[in-house]
């Protein structure tokens, strides 16, 4: 995988909610494990292709819930591993679209509170 990021990841486990807009139409939550500014690492029961498009929701402490996010899935790996219950997952990186406004504060003080 080829490092591009623009901000530093910082370990943080948010609830996520996925909803692809490609033709398969997966829809699923899961947690992240580390979060920027810029995009995630999470653990996705389905192995989607790089650059599929996704809606995505956060849930952050102490803040309203994010509205509707866009990413694209930016890599995947090719090796599933098995999460807390036992199920086979694939660890991925998003990055998102557009995140803007109150929406980027929300997820930049909850970041900086972290560090």
């Amino acid at each position: 995988m080829d490092d591009r990021r623009q901000t530093d990841r910082i370990p943080a486990s948010l609830f996520v909610r996925f909803y692809s807009t490609d033709a398969d139409q997966v829809e699923y939550g899961c947690f992240s494990q580390d979060v920027s500014i810029d995009g995630m690492k999470v653990y996705s029961p389905y192995k989607l292709e790089q650059d599929t498009p996704l809606d995505m929701n956060l849930d952050i402490p102490n803040s309203p819930e994010i509205s509707l996010i866009e990413a694209n899935v930016r890599w995947m790996g090719e090796a599933s591993i098995q999460d807390e219950k036992g199920s086979d997952v694939f660890p991925m990186g998003v990055a998102f679209s557009t995140l803007g406004g109150e929406d980027r504060n929300y997820l930049q003080e909850y970041l900086t509170s972290l560090e």
